[in-house]
């Protein structure tokens, strides 16, 4: 028989007998497995079948190396549902061979495994989006993790003092747990294979540490919302692989130093929310060819606005606010194609009308942001701003608090994909214009704290965005956050943002208008301070959604519709400081706010108010009419006051006192001797 009859003959003999006849997965294997499965619970709907009686390599979430001596290498079950804990888990000598273990984004919890619970061959341990709590023992990374390649328990509630300075690993992820204390100058010494350090949202405190400048392989580095303080080194400089430096929300202090401009690799710098100063203009960002985030909000940077970052030809968003800034926006920002994002609010800028026609030259802008800056100066509204059609992808224009004069500018009606306009806080006045209605994609308006007067048109009730019900929206995220509202809450998505018509605090007169019960997707309205009269429409009923209603401090009239207590969705309904009257709606959550939402309002009556309605007919549950609860009223009052008079009299006089008790005597005698002649 010929080598290739021999060949061809024991492929057929092969064929006859199954594949698993020769690869069934390791008996110690299979052991290590089944304990593991006493650990964990899965949910009734959708079990965990790992059968004793199957080969394990065919179990969900195993995977085993190929050969006829299959082992085990790797166990993922991630988003699983899977409950339990791995307190007492240990198949160090039975699962020889794994590689990976990820049970990421379970329910799991406990305290961390033991001290060696894992086999050396361990590269790859993912516990992260679970509820482990407790510490963690440095002699782990000595004893089991000396091969370790990524190490994640991110997002649970582990805690005590930083326990990985003797860690090496490619990918270090222990961010959102409550780790605290510093991390020492000799962390990482002599790791040179870090290439990803994340340790975000924890209490991690101390000198900003020296120790990540060593790192020279590192491509992410996070940590922020920590308490680090101090200054950040020029060695930072030496971290030329470089790509995120995310270290806002911590306490650093001092110059930004130049040499970070060397870490030509960087796409995100993000250092908000620290004390950082010195002037921006000074720093060359020209090198960062890559550089598409910048966010340096909320420190102490002064100088005119930087120059340099129109060369960063990749920057899709730039956040600059709450500094010193001053000058012009550059008009350079026009040779960025594809910035998308731009922040600079609460700084000195100066020349609006620059900066308006300059940005407008940014055909992909989708967010501008120019809050409080360019001072008493005249609202940008000339025929030239509605030539030049820019903004034709803007989403969110805010020029609020620049204390601006002139009216509301008819450049915004060619805006058709503008949701958000705040243009709160100016001196404008004159009417709502009727073109508001037209702007197809509008979704939230704030006008607070203008001179706007006029009645409300009828046509701000036609937003088409607001008045359909269908509730698709732009689900994709931001590119960076935007900050808004009275509180300053943190929106990374626009759809978050609630629909909304906010015009306090302005000269509107007139009534609302009954057609207001056509906005079925708003879910804020807020018309308090104004000059408003006639009643509240009941059609306000009609609008699902409605969480918010702040009427206050107008010149309403007549009485809460009963209607609205069919509004469900009502967490607050202020109509404080009007001239309402009857009762408040009752059985419905209006009892549940507080009095301060509708006083001011003599003539309004019922819970949560003290006051007591009266029936139509006049009487209370009692059957007294308001005239015999006042009579009755009276005659107390003035019975107290009487005794209190003639008692405060006797006291203080002994002769009034002394002809009074002979008065009643003689008057006593009398009666007595009366009583005895008629018997």
């Amino acid at each position: 028989m010929t080598m290739r009859s021999q060949f061809h003959f024991l492929l057929t003999l092969f064929s006859l007998f199954p594949s698993s006849s020769f690869s069934t997965c390791n008996h110690l294997d299979k052991k290590g497995l089944l304990s593991l499965s006493t650990h964990l619970s899965s949910p009734p709907s959708n079990p965990l079948n790992w059968s004793s009686s199957s080969d394990c390599c065919n179990w969900e979430g195993i995977t085993c190396n190929s050969g006829p001596r299959r082992r085990v290498t790797g166990i993922n079950l991630p988003s699983r549902g899977l409950k339990g804990h791995l307190t007492s888990l240990n198949f160090s000598s039975s699962l020889t061979h794994l590689i990976i273990f990820n049970l990421s984004f379970n329910l799991l919890s406990g305290q961390f495994p033991s001290s060696s619970p894992f086999p050396p061959s361990i590269k790859t341990l993912d516990l992260s989006s679970n509820y482990f709590s407790g510490t963690i023992k440095s002699s782990f990374f000595h004893n089991t993790f000396k091969k370790g390649e990524f190490f994640s328990i991110a997002n649970n509630s582990f805690s005590g003092s930083f326990p990985f300075s003797s860690v090496c690993v490619r990918s270090l992820d222990i961010s959102r747990n409550k780790f605290n204390g510093e991390i020492s100058n000799n962390s990482f010494m002599g790791c040179l294979k870090i290439e990803v350090f994340r340790a975000g949202f924890n209490s991690l405190s101390g000198l900003f540490p020296h120790s990540v400048y060593n790192l020279r392989n590192l491509s992410v580095l996070e940590l922020y919302e920590n308490q680090f303080t101090g200054n950040l080194s020029d060695e930072i400089g030496n971290l030329e692989k470089l790509e995120k430096l995310i270290i806002f929300s911590n306490n650093l202090t001092g110059l930004l130093p130049p040499s970070l401009m060397n870490c030509v690799n960087l796409v995100e710098i993000n250092l908000r929310n620290n004390k950082l100063e010195g002037d921006i203009s000074s720093l060359n960002f020209s090198k960062l060819k890559k550089l598409r985030l910048l966010d340096f909000d909320a420190n102490e940077f002064t100088g005119m606005f930087p120059e340099s970052l129109q060369l960063c030809e990749s920057l899709v968003a730039i956040r600059l606010p709450q500094n010193h800034i001053k000058g012009e926006i550059s008009t350079g920002m026009v040779k960025l194609p594809s910035l998308a994002h731009l922040s600079v609010s609460t700084n000195n800028l100066t020349n609006i009308n620059h900066a308006i026609s300059t940005l407008m030259g940014c055909k992909n802008l989708s967010i501008v942001i120019l809050s409080q800056n360019f001072f008493d100066k005249e609202m940008p509204d000339s025929e030239e701003f509605m030539n030049l059609g820019g903004f034709q992808n803007l989403k969110l224009l805010s020029i609020g608090g620049c204390r601006l004069k002139g009216k509301i500018p008819g450049w915004l009606m060619n805006m058709k994909k503008l949701k958000v306009l705040d243009l709160s806080y100016n001196q404008l006045t004159g009417p709502i214009p009727l073109w508001l209605g037209r702007l197809p994609s509008l979704s939230h308006v704030v006008f607070t704290g203008n001179l706007l007067s006029g009645e409300i048109p009828m046509e701000i009730t036609q937003i088409p965005s607001l008045t359909s019900d269908d509730n698709s929206s732009d689900f994709n995220n931001l590119y960076l956050p935007i900050f808004t509202g009275p509180n300053y809450l943190q929106y990374n998505r626009l759809y978050n943002l609630r629909p909304a018509i906010i015009l306090n605090d302005n000269n509107l007169s007139g009534r609302i208008p009954v057609e207001i019960g056509r906005l079925q997707s708003i879910h804020i309205l807020d018309l308090s301070q104004n000059k408003l009269s006639g009643t509240i429409p009941g059609e306000l009923s009609n609008i699902n959604r409605l969480e918010i209603v702040d009427l206050s401090r107008n010149s309403l009239s007549g009485e809460i519709p009963t209607s609205l207590g069919s509004l469900h969705s009502l967490s607050s309904f202020k109509v404080a400081y009007n001239h309402l009257q009857g009762r408040i709606p009752m059985s419905t959550q209006f009892q549940t706010f507080p009095i301060s939402y509708f006083e001011g309002n003599p003539e309004l009556c019922g819970s949560p108010l003290p006051n007591e309605c009266l029936p139509p007919n006049g009487k209370n549950e009692t059957g007294e009419t308001l005239a015999d609860h006042d009579l009755y009223i009276s005659m107390g009052i003035g019975y107290f006051t009487g005794l209190l008079i003639l008692s405060a009299t006797l006291v203080f006089h002994a002769s009034w006192r002394q002809a009074y008790f002979l008065f009643l005597f003689d008057l006593f005698s009398k009666i007595r001797e009366k009583l005895r002649h008629n018997s």
